[in-house]
């Protein structure tokens, strides 16, 4: 959904990893349910305002830049809001397991150009709705290959340690298990 100019300018630091980006899409209040979200985006004379709070985003605090779906008049838009702009605060997330840096972002009187929009105003459900397809089967693929070498390590590990005088795969339920 971005511009040219915003794909020029952000997409070559993503591939080179000079920056990292970060998605801005829950919020304290909705979890799973896209259209309860607050974050609210307004017109303001030339350009646009953001005010809203999001939960558990994966690379706040370190990402240069935040793609933020928000309400925008009877829709829903997506900004891409660089890190640095007045009005941005992060605060950790309370401690989870997560595979990356995870944190509470709060936009307040954040305000950005008119282009910082990506794709047409009212079109972020479906921008949001696309990006998530690709999350989704991504984190699956990983959530796939963890679980194999999670299961190729605990065959390995009974076919190697020895108690007992045998392997762990030779005694009791152990040797009932996939080896």
């Amino acid at each position: 959904g971005g511009s040219e100019a915003q794909k020029r300018h952000w997409l070559p630091k993503i591939a080179s990893a000079e920056c990292l980006p970060a998605f801005a899409l829950t919020e304290p209040g909705s979890g799973s349910d896209l259209k309860s979200i607050t974050s609210e985006l307004v017109t303001d004379g030339e350009g646009l305002l953001l005010n809203g709070s999001k939960s558990f985003i994966s690379n706040a605090g370190v990402a240069a830049y935040y793609i933020v779906f928000a309400r925008d008049d009877d829709g829903f838009s997506m900004v891409l809001v660089p890190a640095d702009a007045k009005g941005i605060s992060v605060t950790p997330t309370p401690d989870i397991i997560a595979p990356h840096v995870m944190g509470e972002v709060v936009f307040d009187q954040v305000r950005m150009a008119a282009d910082a929009r990506l794709g047409a105003a009212g079109d972020g459900l479906n921008l949001v709705l696309a990006t998530l397809g690709v999350f989704r089967v991504s984190v699956a693929g990983a959530a796939v290959g963890l679980a194999q070498a999670a299961l190729e390590e605990a065959v390995r590990h009974t076919r190697n340690r020895i108690q007992f005088g045998r392997p762990l795969n030779r005694l009791g339920p152990v040797a009932q298990m996939p080896a």
